[in-house]
């Protein structure tokens, strides 16, 4: 069996334990490669450039220190840079080859989000690689209920089925979820058929299908969640930047903000 490579980014505030928790699940299923990487965000100027390097050693050497304090049941390899860091997050996962990004997040709400966003938000939206973003409320034992999200319209859109496969308990049931809005409700026997097509192409066994009737998409998988017990939700982004990403923003990444389960994206 292959070794996983994981990255998660670390700031050792309280969510480090949420993405630590969800790599030993993961372990339970496949090896892994964890890397810690603790981003220092670069500042300062040419004018200050002693000050700068001056702080930028004592934060280097403060995160080394924080991490040979960490105690998680895994071995890593932990490392710090100095940069933005989305864009330093983004460029060490493909320099390392990672498989996935785990991130512990505590989410954002109402101004905080339309503004900024939380800082897995937007690491979602750049990566080449996929990520789950953990929150503390739920953390399951093991990914025995995985829901996978999608209109299911297009058959060359797939979600990385094989990393959500390994990522599963060997028992797994896989649900896939359409949130069936106002405009479709007759359309519904045209949804089945593409969903049972989509389960046949990928080999899905063990599977079930649910319709959600919701206006909007991400309030619809948030409400299946509060009647479901998913463990683990998996849904593609689109990735759209700029002034289209304010008015149309994405479902995928508001769901990394109010879904209380661990949530894994990836882009389509």
């Amino acid at each position: 069996m292959e070794t996983l490579k994981i990255l998660i980014p670390v700031d050792f505030s309280a969510s480090f334990k949420f993405a630590q928790a969800m790599v030993e699940v993961i372990q339970n299923t496949r090896p892994t490669e964890v890397f810690l990487l603790h981003v220092i965000p670069a500042t300062g100027n040419l004018e200050d450039l002693e000050d700068t390097e001056a702080h930028l050693r004592q934060s280097t050497e403060a995160a080394n220190s924080a991490f040979a304090s960490l105690q998680p049941s895994f071995t890593f390899k932990s490392f710090v840079k100095v940069g933005p860091v989305v864009q330093t997050i983004n460029n060490f996962a493909g320099e390392t080859g990672a498989d996935l990004v785990v991130m512990g997040t505590k989410g954002a709400d109402g101004l905080l989000e339309f503004i900024s966003g939380s800082e897995a938000q937007h690491v979602a939206r750049y990566s080449a690689v996929p990520v789950m973003t953990v929150q503390g409320a739920y953390l399951p034992a093991k990914l025995q209920h995985v829901l996978v999200v999608s209109d299911f319209q297009n058959p060359t859109q797939h979600p990385p089925l094989e990393l959500i496969k390994t990522l599963a308990a060997p028992d797994a049931t896989m649900h896939l979820l359409h949130i069936l809005q106002p405009q479709a409700l007759n359309q519904v026997a045209e949804i089945k058929a593409h969903m049972q097509e989509f389960a046949s192409l990928n080999g899905l066994n063990n599977v079930e299908l649910h319709l959600h009737q919701e206006n909007k998409v991400d309030e619809g998988v948030y409400h299946f969640n509060q009647d479901h017990q998913m463990d683990l939700v998996c849904m593609g982004t689109h990735a759209r930047k700029g002034l289209s990403h304010l008015f149309y923003g994405s479902i995928a990444e508001r769901l990394i903000n109010h879904c209380s389960k661990p949530v894994l994206t990836y882009h389509l």
